[in-house]
């Protein structure tokens, strides 16, 4: 768990740095990418786990979900934050 938010926490961090123009909608965006970056490359790469699309219908839209609600968090965070 400390790792999975360790992760979300550098990758948060980078958007905040590459980013021109945050909102919800883009860091929404950034958080499906994050998602699927990581649960269908990465870490069934490194042996870690199956990947997503071999998961339930509802594993993969708890997991969406929650990546949508990180990636929007952080958008409007990142652009209140100025």
């Amino acid at each position: 768990m400390v790792a999975h938010f360790g992760y979300g926490a550098l990758l948060g961090s980078a958007y905040s740095a590459a980013v021109r123009s945050p909102s919800a909608v883009g860091g929404a965006a950034f958080g499906v990418s994050v998602c699927l970056a990581t649960y269908e490359g990465v870490l069934p790469l490194l042996r870690i786990r199956q990947p997503l699309h071999r998961d339930s219908g509802r594993e993969i839209a708890a997991l969406v979900v929650a990546h949508i609600a990180y990636g929007a968090s952080l958008g409007w965070a990142v652009k209140r934050r100025g």
